[in-house]
């Protein structure tokens, strides 16, 4: 996979390259420049698993079943919910479990951070989150 390298000022293929997430809750592609030996970066959709790499089976939250595990890779929404989402330890990064779930699939409860949240099925669709 080709990426563009600062300190060379040119494109050059990317050695050992990984899905990561930043901070922001991006997910990039990260992998090592083979002639000055610095970390580089790729962004935007690019498939990884055509060359070998593992692929990210990114969903929405609302998506998951009892018991299924996943990272949480970005928070959507404005105002108060979503600052109150923040608050509760559902930021990009955390790991978190579906818990119990009622008949009709709404509400939903969540494990993270050692504590249990209930979310309703419109708040869940707001959350993307990686498959673990």
């Amino acid at each position: 996979m080709e990426a563009y390298c600062f300190m060379c000022r040119s494109k050059q293929e990317m050695q050992n390259p990984q899905h990561i997430t930043l901070d922001n809750g991006r997910p990039v592609i990260q992998g090592i420049c083979p002639v000055c030996g610095r970390k580089m970066f790729r962004t935007g959709k690019s498939k990884l698993s055509s060359e070998g790499g593992q692929s990210m089976a990114v969903k929405q939250l609302s998506e998951l079943k009892k018991g299924d595990r996943a990272k949480i890779i970005k928070v959507s929404g404005k105002g108060s919910l979503h600052r109150r989402l923040l608050d509760m330890g559902l930021v990009s990064g955390s790991e978190i479990e579906i818990g119990r779930v009622t008949p009709l699939g709404d509400p939903i409860e969540i494990k993270a951070k050692g504590g249990n949240l209930s979310l309703r099925q419109e708040e869940a669709a707001g959350i993307q989150v990686e498959i673990a």
